[in-house]
């Protein structure tokens, strides 16, 4: 690699611009051996997972909301942007896990604030169970997502055969 750095002067102020740049070998590619030491942690087959169903789940829209919530039918899942009062959130999806295809199917997501993280997260699955119960899915109820932070607990032959159809790395 070579360092390139360029640097400008503003009225008083120094503004300092650099960075690396990665020489391509002599068959234009990049040395995979420079790229993977310089790269973030690989994603593991759970983080692959949970960032595909959270990207469904956070483009959809309230489907129900009580009569004392300060959200209505039709906004856009609120979930990310935090839930009004509450520090702490947990997001619970009703999933399904389809082994036929490797992918995670949900019925109904269910997002919960508290000043406790244990009781928001409860609160989640309570209410995604009782929806369960209700509309008589066959679904498994879990928390996903707690403060921004992948919970998602994947059952361990699904990842196996997840990580193994994709090629996805296998660190935990």
């Amino acid at each position: 690699m070579r360092a390139a750095s360029t640097v400008a002067a503003l009225g008083m102020g120094l503004i300092v611009l650099s960075a690396c740049v990665q020489k391509p070998a002599s068959n234009g590619q990049l040395d995979s051996a420079v790229s993977a030491s310089t790269d973030a942690p690989a994603k593991t087959g759970t983080d692959w997972i949970y960032e595909e169903l959270m990207s469904r789940i956070l483009k959809a829209q309230v489907g129900r909301a009580g009569s004392g919530s300060s959200y209505r039918k039709g906004e856009r899942n609120p979930y990310q942007e935090g839930l009004r009062g509450s520090p702490h959130k947990a997001l619970s999806a009703c999933l399904i896990w389809d082994y036929t295809d490797l992918r995670v199917e949900y019925h109904s997501w269910h997002a919960r604030g508290h000043p406790d993280w244990s009781i928001a997260a409860f609160n989640a699955v309570k209410h995604c169970n009782d929806n369960k119960r209700q509309r008589q899915f066959s679904c498994t109820c879990q928390v996903i997502d707690h403060d921004d932070e992948n919970v998602l607990k994947v059952p361990a032959d699904f990842l196996t055969k997840y990580e193994k159809k994709f090629s996805v790395s296998t660190q935990h």
